[in-house]
């Protein structure tokens, strides 16, 4: 995967390194990546789908909430 940004240097590169995600080359990602997000020939999703496509844009039925007073 490409990253983002310029690589580290100087103290965000000691900060990175003192880290304890930090797996000597790169950083170990403690979250597992769902197979489905694996495929690097797999297109990624565009702003306009988050922001505008799909048909789940509209919930199907009144969202749920619950009342909260605030303290004194």
């Amino acid at each position: 995967m490409k990253s983002l940004g310029r690589k580290a240097e100087g103290a965000r590169l000691e900060r990175i390194k003192a880290s304890p995600l930090w797996a000597g080359e790169h950083c170990r990602n403690v979250h597992p990546i769902l197979p489905g997000l694996r495929d690097p020939n797999a297109a990624m999703p565009t702003i306009g789908d988050f922001l505008c496509g799909g048909e789940r844009r509209i919930p199907r039925a009144p969202l749920p909430s619950s009342l909260r007073t605030r303290r004194a």
